[in-house]
């Protein structure tokens, strides 16, 4: 059984920013590789990557547009199966891309991620504290 969640407009903006930022680098990865004379393994994984992830990223786009008019929904299998797809693909689309250039600018990529998703947690966790629930809202 799907449990239902409050759709939350900051997390509905948060997702279209993600996917909407993944579609464009998509988009601009793949127009340097229409001019490509030829396609090595790490570009053929980067257009496969992209020709997988950018349709899902796009319906995505349309489920939290369609989300953003009701108060609750619940998020099926197939739906968590679409964001991960999409989201996984256009990483290896990314990384193949950076590959392609120097495998050590790939490596580079994958670090400053991970601190990114770090330095993301760490402040999200700050603002919470800075910004406790009001107290004398939620008794009222």
């Amino acid at each position: 059984m799907n449990r239902k969640y409050e759709i939350k407009p900051e997390w509905t903006q948060q997702a279209l920013v993600v996917y909407g930022g993944l579609i464009a680098i998509g988009v601009v990865i793949l127009q340097a590789l229409i001019s490509a004379p030829s396609l090595d393994l790490p570009l053929q994984v980067s257009i496969l990557s992209f020709a997988i992830a950018m349709p899902l990223l796009a319906i995505m786009v349309l489920v939290n547009h369609a989300q953003a008019s009701y108060r609750y929904a619940s998020y099926p299998r197939y739906l968590s199966l679409a964001i991960s797809l999409g989201q996984v693909g256009a990483f290896i689309g990314v990384f193949a891309a950076f590959w392609h250039i120097s495998w050590i600018a790939a490596v580079l990529l994958v670090i400053s991620g991970l601190v990114g998703v770090v330095v993301y947690a760490a402040y999200s966790r700050q603002l919470a504290r800075d910004n406790p629930p009001d107290e004398t809202s939620s008794s009222q």
